[in-house]
């Protein structure tokens, strides 16, 4: 049986323990990143290169009863400032790469890719979306993007 859990928060549980993991991962593999924001808990001024963390709309693949299975795309976007479009291509692919294997990683027992989640079936990839570049007030930025999809079961009582 599904964990009695609301939709919203097992989106919000799945939001913050993706940005736990990626947040862990800071010192070790993704070290050159500045920061990792939240898309709807962004602040104003922080320092590139930066990786966003984006959900996109879940969808409700099955349904029994009172029991739902989403599923939640949330997309890793890299962010780099770079006078050389190369150089700065790559990176941003580098790091979009590198959040896209943290967060598909085994949990703590080896056996599930869950975010430590009870409610949580499987986390996969889906898409990825190679280097492109973005002028912003005379900056040239790199952007590249992973796109994991998180599959959960919901369980509410009417």
């Amino acid at each position: 049986m599904a964990t009695e859990i609301t939709l919203a928060e097992a989106i919000e549980q799945v939001i913050d323990a993706v940005d736990a993991r990626l947040t862990a991962a800071l010192p070790t593999a993704l070290s050159e990143l500045n920061d990792i924001i939240v898309g709807d808990r962004a602040r104003v001024g922080f320092d590139l290169p930066v990786l966003w963390i984006m959900a996109e709309t879940a969808t409700n693949v099955e349904q029994h009863a009172l029991q739902e299975t989403w599923e939640l795309p949330i997309a890793l976007v890299a962010v780099v400032k770079g006078d050389e479009p190369e150089t700065a291509a790559r990176q941003a692919q580098t790091f979009a790469a590198a959040a896209r294997s943290v967060v598909l990683a085994y949990d703590d027992d080896k056996r599930y890719r869950r975010l430590n989640l009870s409610f949580v079936d499987d986390v996969q990839s889906r898409e990825f979306e190679p280097a492109r570049d973005t002028q912003l007030d005379n900056t040239l930025l790199y952007s590249a993007a992973a796109v994991v999809t998180v599959r959960f079961r919901v369980f509410e009582r009417p």
